[in-house]
This record gives structure tokens, sequence and C-alpha cells, in this order.
């Protein structure tokens, strides 16, 4: 088997691969809620005062 012939074969099952993926995929609906608070035990902030990092380098 020449190398042409190798290369358009596996291009061709890389084509079919993809094609048959986006072929049958499935539409997606996303809900994005903006206005939700999220809380846990009462708590409903993230804490970024106790989680801030300074870096810094000497060059």
């Amino acid at each position: 088997m020449n190398y042409y012939l190798h290369n358009s074969r596996v291009l061709l099952l890389l084509f079919m691969l993809f094609f048959s993926y986006t072929a049958f995929s499935q539409e997606i609906n996303v809900d994005v809620n903006l206005n939700i608070i999220h809380s846990v035990e009462g708590v409903s902030d993230f804490g970024r005062e106790r989680h801030k990092i300074v870096h810094f380098a000497y060059l």
C-alpha cells in the first residue's frame, strides 16, 4: 500500500468519525439564573479576604 493511499484512508476514516459524531449529537438547553443567592449553613459569601494570596517576584 503506498503512502498516499494510506493517508487518504486515514483522512476518510477521521472525516467519517467526525461526521457521525456531529450528526447524532443532541441539542443542549442551558438555563442560567443570576438572581439566586447560594449559601451554605447561612454563609453566602466566598470569604475572599481569607483566601487572598499576594504573589510577587524579585526581578
